[in-house]
């Protein structure tokens, strides 16, 4: 009984020992993981004119 109180108590000090994120590094992680080197953008616009309407395409790869 002894050794398991001993044992829940240490896994609970050392729990809470360990070091919470800053949000500067929260914010930091989410930034690196929403941005990507190998990402391709496509960015289209429809023109409508009085007689037809044409639509104009570009694709960007940074």
């Amino acid at each position: 009984m002894k050794y398991t109180l001993l044992a829940f108590t240490m896994f609970g000090l050392a729990a809470l020992a360990q070091a919470k994120p800053t949000a500067e590094e929260i914010i930091q992680k989410v930034d690196d993981n929403l941005s990507s080197d190998n990402r391709i953008m496509e960015t289209s616009i429809t023109i409508h004119g009085r007689r037809s309407s044409r639509t104009l395409t570009l694709k960007h790869t940074p």
